[in-house]
């Protein structure tokens, strides 16, 4: 924190958990009394890059001696980790449809979603393969956003306003996915 001003700010980079890891970081800020209140913010902005400078940016994250060196990307390494999955409990790919048809449902009532058109079985099944087994519909598009929460000790909330969420609990772990040590 800034002796001179009361403020503090913190960097937090944990590849796709990063707005998940900042929130937890701003919540145990706030939970330990290290500070008052906390204002977490996420932002993405992915499409002003050129794919190839996205896909390197995204390999950053991946393990560099066994994966990026490779030339893997993180939809080849996810593909080599559901084929792992599909081949260990004995599923099918379109036993995953469910998956992007509510995902795709969802974004239906959502004004801010990014892409709003439903799709069925059919659509899944046809779907362009990206990293077999992982279609077109299996993949998270890039692009841009932001998010941000203010967290407060609850006891400091006025009871009568709604608009607010109580957190009762917060959990983080870390693990490898190391698809050379399955």
């Amino acid at each position: 924190m800034d002796w001179l001003t009361g403020y503090g700010g913190r960097k937090v980079e944990a590849a796709c958990g990063s707005g998940a890891a900042a929130f937890r970081a701003g919540l145990m800020a706030v939970g330990s009394e290290e500070v008052d209140s906390a204002l977490v913010v996420g932002v993405e902005k992915m499409t002003e890059s050129l794919p190839v400078e996205t896909t390197e940016a995204l390999a950053t994250a991946a393990d560099a001696d066994y994966e990026s060196a490779q030339g893997l990307s993180f939809v080849a390494i996810n593909a080599l980790v559901m084929q792992l999955y599909l081949h260990a409990y004995g599923w099918k790919h379109t036993d995953f449809a469910s998956f992007s048809i509510n995902a795709h449902a969802n974004a239906m009532h959502n004004p801010f979603a990014r892409l709003h058109e439903t799709i069925t079985e059919k659509d899944y099944i046809n779907a362009r393969m990206v990293a077999d087994p992982i279609n077109l519909l299996d993949a998270s598009p890039t692009g841009d956003g932001a998010a941000a929460a203010l967290l407060v000790p609850v006891d400091t909330i006025d009871p009568s306003y709604r608009r607010h969420v109580k957190i009762i609990g917060s959990a983080s772990a870390t693990d490898s996915i190391a698809i050379h040590q399955p």
